[in-house]
């Protein structure tokens, strides 16, 4: 690369997909289409800057009244990318093709944990386990049988993954008249090392119910505890081995398990999210900034909230224009998603293309193409010259013009 870089920006947008083929969807819908059936629904949304970013053109939506809405000093270039994989549909795997690396290795309990296990794990904690059902994430699917025998027992209410993860999930639910947090979260820490003594690997995560609403309400209280390794080197360790910053924001850090990231600010609060990203492109140096802004996908994604997922991407379109003035002549954003979460279907994550736009004062515009994830991964690498191998393709050859930034 002939061009200097000094920072990245890479923002995941966590559910928005821009449509797919037919039996696309994980669970079983067809033709999901996140983006364009919101924006049917709704008829249309207030985004100048993703419209102005290429969005209307890689989605098949007419934007055409936001494509001049860049400053005319900023070029863009826009395609579309998704995941190499097509054993998942989630967010771990998603990010890792990101980072160069294509998960193989399927981690699923559809019968919940062994007896074996389950009865270790009973012992560890000291409380009965409940449930043990493949439900996760569904915790609506938990019965008004279950819930009483919670409220009279005590302990906590297990689940396992619904569908095929490249991460395991193991998630434990209370009520909180039941088990207060601090106690809950004490127990989610015993069982994942349970799990992980007996060689397992995923995450444990503890979640707070109130029981007494209808339908049954969680709480934002939660604990995250992965206990994995990423299947293979990233492009994240390369760029902290090259002198250069990596900094995770959001869900980021713990999707890589908090490997590879110089500085991990994690939070599940979308405006802590954004102040955090902000004020780490403020870091002097040369580096990649990694966030995640996860409420498409979740709550108004799986909970089928149309005009709330409308509302969000609207906020993270004024976001993103105050992200991108905050860019210097040599720095880039790249805006993507990691997998669709359709809220006109049935609010499951779904198998689609997903946006993948690059802005900045040194970027020429231009298509894309159709890309994978990993290509990310690849052109990151050639942006630095980075030792790293990646089997991506880079389009990082023609991203830029080929004037030469003015010195400052």
């Amino acid at each position: 690369m002939s061009r200097q870089v000094d920072k990245v920006v890479l923002v995941v947008l966590d559910g928005l997909g821009i449509g797919g083929g037919p039996g696309d969807s994980c669970d079983g819908e067809s033709s999901p289409n996140s983006f364009g059936h919101v924006w049917r629904a709704v008829g249309g949304m207030n985004i100048p800057f993703l419209g102005g970013s290429g969005l209307g053109r890689v989605a098949g939506v007419p934007l055409g009244c936001w494509e001049a809405s860049l400053d005319a000093d900023w070029g863009r270039a826009f395609g579309r990318s998704r995941q190499v994989s097509e054993d998942f549909c989630e967010s771990y795997s998603a990010h890792w093709e990101m980072a160069g690396v294509v998960a193989e290795q399927v981690h699923h309990y559809p019968e919940g944990l062994p007896s074996d296990c389950l009865a270790a794990v009973e012992e560890q904690l000291g409380v009965p386990v409940l449930g043990n059902r493949p439900y996760y994430p569904d915790y609506l699917d938990i019965s008004e049988e279950l819930v009483r025998t919670h409220s009279g027992a005590g302990g906590v209410i297990l689940l396992t993954d619904k569908r095929p993860e490249a991460v395991g999930t193991f998630a434990v639910y209370a009520d909180i008249r039941v088990l207060e947090p601090p106690r809950l979260f004490l127990l989610t820490r015993q069982l994942r090392d349970v799990l992980r003594g007996r060689g397992l690997q995923g995450r444990a995560c503890a979640r707070c119910l109130d029981t007494s609403a209808r339908p049954i309400r969680l709480l934002d209280t939660r604990l995250d505890l992965p206990f994995f390794e990423v299947p293979g080197r990233t492009v994240l360790s390369a760029i902290h081995e090259s002198g250069r910053f990596c900094v995770a924001t959001g869900k980021v850090g713990v999707l890589f398990n908090n490997t590879g990231f110089t500085e991990c600010l994690s939070s599940w609060n979308s405006e802590d999210i954004f102040a955090n990203t902000c004020r780490a492109l403020e870091v002097p140096g040369s580096g990649l900034v990694w966030a995640n802004l996860n409420e498409l996908n979740r709550p108004y994604g799986s909970s089928c909230d149309v005009r709330g997922w409308a509302r969000t991407l609207e906020k993270y379109d004024v976001w993103l224009s105050k992200l991108a003035g905050q860019l210097g002549l040599s720095d880039l954003l790249i805006v993507t998603g990691d997998h669709g979460r359709d809220p006109t279907l049935n609010g499951a994550q779904t198998r689609e293309w997903t946006p993948l736009l690059c802005v900045g004062q040194g970027v020429a515009s231009g298509p894309l193409g159709c890309r994978r994830h990993s290509d990310i991964a690849a052109t990151l690498r050639d942006i630095w010259s980075l030792d790293f191998g990646s089997g991506g393709e880079s389009f990082a050859a023609g991203l830029f013009r080929e004037t030469k930034l003015p010195v400052e």
